[in-house]
């Protein structure tokens, strides 16, 4: 089952895409403040990305906003400090001015409290600048506009520097509090994300055992997490009970070996980005551990993947070759008598799913072993099938491969299948 908390982990991190756009997004915030708070060539020191992006736990659904520091100099902080009304107001102030000038079309900008807030127009996350001046220790002085404006101390990095610790030691403790985001999320349980960092990290310090599974990990983080109730309230605590119980079906479900039943109970948790029961991930995983492609495409960087199981999806095969007759399927061709698939035959594969031409489709083809490797052809490019509900292949390369096809409606992947060819002495 580890694979599929594995995926699970996959499906919440930020695609490539995205991961480019929140870079952009506070990249041109920090090089705008430093054009107005600096007169030199921009320096990126001067910016500090903290949060849940700056932690490293952040999630795809959604990305959440960017918290972003940007260091003003000793003198910019003396000269706001000597104010003799607000002056923490004026250098927020002051930046949210120079952001409008930055971001003319952008739909909203605005300073309160301790922040100024960029809203960008695609209506996505946001970008949270605090403009303050780091302190000899490491640690902040915060501008506070409110009740006559105040200057307070912060320290990021000690939240930062117990999440990386932690998960120097553990080398899970990231993925762990992605997922329970993600149970957060799924199941509206009213508790804070930095609770969630804070339980994961104290649950890990005291419990964690190497080698344990991520099923019996869960069941016993949810039977945890249910004895610290006084740090929640009443309602959260009917859900930490809920995901406690659900997993220790699950696990006993797992257990007896009827893992397809133990996902039901997952995907009750973690919702429809935890995988349906696939008895090859495991053999998939290790074959791409073996034939990496630095350039490999996967599904889940394109779309949110939430699989309905009351889609069908299956992959026909058909095979034809000069001297045999043609085959529909597989399975006929190997009842046949033949004892695998013969190199430089012409293999169509076709879409059978009870959506038809309502879903987008996606083809990808992942080959392995040696002459594929050797000839630079292991593939693993998506390709969209553009209504024609099929895709044909020659079989170049000795070994086992695979065919994925994928249904997408309304930009999320709701449902795949997965053909397996093996060709030559592989059968």
């Amino acid at each position: 089952m580890d694979e599929h908390f594995e995926l699970l982990h996959e499906h919440l991190k930020l695609t490539p895409n995205q991961r480019a756009e929140v870079r952009r997004k506070y990249d041109g915030v920090s090089r705008s403040l430093y054009s107005e708070f600096y007169d030199s060539d921009y320096n990126p020191r001067t910016r500090l990305i903290i949060g849940s992006h700056g932690k490293k736990t952040e999630t795809r659904h959604p990305i959440g906003d960017i918290d972003l520091i940007f260091k003003i100099s000793k003198a910019d902080l003396e000269r706001y400090q000597g104010y003799e009304s607000n002056g923490p107001s004026a250098l927020l102030q002051r930046a949210r001015t120079k952001l409008q000038e930055t971001y003319p079309n952008t739909t909203e900008i605005k300073s309160w409290g301790k922040v100024v807030l960029v809203g960008f127009g695609d209506g996505q996350h946001k970008v949270e600048v605090l403009p303050c001046y780091e302190n000899d220790d490491g640690t902040f002085t915060v501008p506070n506009s409110e009740n006559g404006g105040s200057w307070d101390n912060f320290d990021p990095r000690k939240e930062m520097n117990e999440i990386a610790e932690s998960h120097a030691q553990t080398g899970i403790t990231r993925q762990m509090i992605k997922m329970i985001k993600r149970w957060r999320r799924k199941n509206n349980a009213t508790i804070k994300s930095y609770q969630i960092e804070f339980f994961c990290v104290s649950f890990l310090s005291t419990e964690y055992e190497t080698n344990i599974s991520w099923s019996q990990l869960m069941e016993e983080f949810f039977t945890w997490l249910e004895l610290q109730s006084e740090d929640y309230d009443s309602e959260a605590l009917s859900k930490v009970t809920s995901a406690k119980n659900r997993a220790s079906k699950a696990r006993g479900y797992e257990l007896d070996d009827n893992f397809e039943d133990a996902c039901v109970e997952w995907r009750k948790i973690f919702g429809r980005q935890f995988p349906l029961y696939d008895p090859d991930m495991a053999t998939i995983r290790n074959l791409e551990a073996e034939y990496p492609v630095d350039d490999e495409e996967f599904i889940h960087h394109r779309f949110p993947v939430k699989i309905d199981r009351s889609i069908s999806l299956k992959i026909v095969s058909r095979l034809k070759r000069e001297g045999f007759r043609d085959y529909d399927g597989f399975k006929s061709f190997f009842r046949a008598g033949h004892r695998f698939i013969p190199f430089k035959s012409d293999l169509e594969f076709l879409v059978k799913c009870n959506l038809g031409k309502r879903a987008n489709y996606y083809w990808k083809i992942r080959n392995f072993h040696d002459d594929a490797q050797e000839a630079n052809d292991l593939r693993g490019e998506i390709i969209k099938d553009n209504n024609k509900l099929r895709h044909t292949e020659g079989s170049k390369y000795s070994g086992t491969h695979y065919v994925d096809c994928y249904a997408v409606v309304a930009g999320e992947v709701v449902a795949m299948a997965r053909r397996f060819v093996p060709i030559g002495d592989e059968a």
